[in-house]
């Protein structure tokens, strides 16, 4: 009755445009409506690939590109072979430092991770730091140090049994571990097993990517800049590189991308054994923006 009320007090006018909006809400509904009497998606967003991006050029040994949100792969080479990756291993020791250890508990470090291999971080025997505070030397500059002194905050073997134990649950089954730091030619994992860690620091643990997207942080007692050949590139939302003899260049990251005139999506690029990280990066988001682009399907 109230809204009957309401019709009665209209002019003439208003009434035709109340009725004309009225039809146009009914079409749209009728348009957007399945044979079964449904509601269906109106607009199904979809990638379409004009061709297969060549990788006949690139030094890597694999490689892959997918859709960081929705798990898409977009393109790829060796995508199951098993390889090492030196130090983006350190993203999942990050992960795993999060998960099992206090952010906020102090750790003094020993002078056996000062010891380890490579003098990123500038840390100092007996230092002490807060174990949120280690993560930004093992992320900005890679520091091996770093990596072994949040292992030996626990017992190193437990630490490395958590990483490995958090890969599995990741479902990462071809991947294995044996040091925190990537050093290790036998910390080992394939494109695709990167791709779901990846997939897991973009919706569960965005701050591990926001750290590495960062230029400098000021700690306690150390200044850490970023030594990530990439990080600098456009769209770079986050991810890591990594370099040993035996793994050679290594790379797992997140970039925004605008595939189309007005959609921009999260890309996630992985590369194994690259001869030339900047190279073929560049050869393949090229590749990427020439062959795959993002459009919605009217339905």
């Amino acid at each position: 009755m109230l809204s009957f009320g309401i019709m009665k007090t209209m002019k003439h006018t208003e009434f035709k445009a109340a009725g004309f909006v009225v039809l146009c809400v009914a079409t749209f509904m009728l348009i957007a409506m399945g044979k079964n009497g449904t509601a269906e998606t109106f607009a199904r967003p979809h990638y379409v690939i004009d061709s297969a991006i060549s990788s006949t050029t690139l030094s890597a040994q694999a490689w892959l590109l997918f859709d960081a949100e929705t798990g898409e792969v977009l393109g790829g080479k060796n995508i199951d072979t098993v390889l090492p990756i030196a130090s983006v291993t350190k993203l999942l020791t990050a992960e795993t430092a999060i998960s099992s250890l206090d952010l906020n508990a102090s750790t003094t470090i020993s002078w056996r991770a000062v010891a380890t291999e490579g003098k990123a971080g500038s840390l100092k025997a007996n230092d002490v730091m807060n174990t949120r505070e280690l993560l930004f030397p093992l992320l900005l500059e890679s520091s091996n140090d770093a990596a072994e002194a949040l292992a030996e905050s626990v017992k190193r073997e437990v630490f490395i049994g958590h990483m490995n134990d958090n890969a599995k649950k990741l479902g990462m089954d071809n991947t294995k571990l044996q040091d925190p730091s990537g050093l290790s030619s036998g910390n080992v994992s394939t494109t695709l097993d990167l791709q779901k860690l990846l997939m897991h620091l973009y919706t569960e643990r965005r701050h591990i990517l926001d750290i590495t997207h960062l230029t400098t942080f000021v700690g306690s007692k150390h200044m850490w800049q970023n030594n990530d050949p990439i990080f600098s590139s456009a769209g770079f939302i986050g991810g890591k590189h990594g370099y040993t003899e035996e793994a050679e260049r290594t790379f797992a990251a997140i970039f925004d991308e605008k595939l189309s005139l007005d959609v921009t999506r999260p890309i996630g690029i992985i590369l194994l054994g690259s001869d030339n990280l900047k190279t073929d990066m560049q050869i393949l988001t090229e590749g990427l923006h020439a062959s795959v682009h993002y459009e919605y399907d009217i339905r």
